[in-house]
């Protein structure tokens, strides 16, 4: 089915001020392709998420922007009111995508002890986040489970209220209300216009607070800097004999279809509408050797073929 859709796709992003500019940054292991020529653009207020499945690159990058680790090439700007020497300080806070060690601690000495060593007045903000995810902090870190584990560390970054905020995989390890609460702060956090900057391996993890992202596919970029409303959930007809459609049709302008293919009596229809059009579009082609695909957004991301809504 893939070997027939050939469409083409238009990147969309925000032209607003830049935070964060990453340009053709590349990074080797012993000749291995840990990533490869990544180009990427935050602006502020950007909840900004990288995908791209296990293995590909996606931890080493982050870590190469924040200059934890030598970029064999490529450069890292960064933009208005963030300087390399602050970071980690309180312009930009990183949480890596691992658990917490200190195990002999409780989370309120954990906290503490960060609190000292920041020297900054963070005590009421670490309180307002334990009661917000509903975390007990007085458990020591042996015996605490993944997802307070998780809290506690995301909360260590959180309560110091960077203005750029960057997060490995930070669905991991937690539950589904705390990641429920872990959404809804992002997005108040991005309103406030504050930057964050996520890696993800799961798009329903990020869909509903994504404002741009970027796909890895073999380490190297597939797309960039893409608006996420272009992607939608969509269906591919494979119909062999029956009517064809012209898609240019009154009946089907308040939804897309498009003849993909035709070939040796078999057609292909790209379709993204109700399901009454679609139960309209099955009569109307008049075929009962049919096939229907649901195309996933995680599909069309990862897709070598390029998509475009066309308005």
């Amino acid at each position: 089915m893939w070997q027939k859709l050939c469409e083409i796709w238009k990147n969309t992003g925000d032209k607003q001020m830049n935070i964060l500019t990453v340009e053709g940054l590349s990074y080797y292991k012993r000749k291995h392709i840990i990533y490869q020529n990544i180009s990427i653009n935050l602006s502020k207020g950007d909840c900004y998420v990288i995908m791209g499945r296990d293995n590909e690159g996606k931890t080493s990058l982050l870590r190469g922007i924040l200059g934890l680790e030598k970029a064999a090439e490529g450069s890292v700007i960064w933009g208005e009111g963030i300087e390399k020497k602050t970071l980690f300080r309180n312009q930009i806070g990183f949480v890596p995508d691992e658990l917490l060690g200190f195990e002999k601690m409780t989370g309120v000495q954990l906290l503490d002890m960060i609190i000292s060593l920041k020297k900054g007045d963070y005590l009421e903000k670490a309180d307002e986040l334990l009661q917000y995810f509903g975390i007990n902090p007085a458990v020591p870190v042996e015996y605490m489970d993944e997802n307070t584990n998780k809290c506690i560390y995301l909360i260590s970054v959180l309560m110091q209220s960077p203005p750029v905020l960057i997060l490995d995989e930070p669905f991991n390890f937690l539950n589904e209300e705390t990641a429920d609460r872990l959404r809804s702060w992002l997005k108040r956090y991005c309103k406030e216009g504050n930057t964050v900057l996520i890696t993800s391996d799961n798009y329903p993890d990020v869909a509903d607070i994504c404002t741009k992202l970027s796909a890895l596919k073999n380490r190297k970029l597939l797309r960039t800097d893409i608006n996420p409303a272009v992607f939608h959930q969509q269906k591919f007809l494979t119909v062999k004999g029956g009517n064809r459609i012209e898609a240019s049709q009154n009946q089907w302008k308040d939804c897309l279809l498009r003849l993909i293919y035709e070939e040796d009596g078999e057609t292909g229809y790209l379709f993204e509408g109700t399901a009454d059009k679609l139960v309209l579009l099955l009569k109307t082609l008049k075929s009962e050797d049919f096939i229907i695909e649901d195309i996933s957004i995680e599909e069309q991301l990862y897709s070598d073929y390029e998509w475009m809504e066309e308005g």
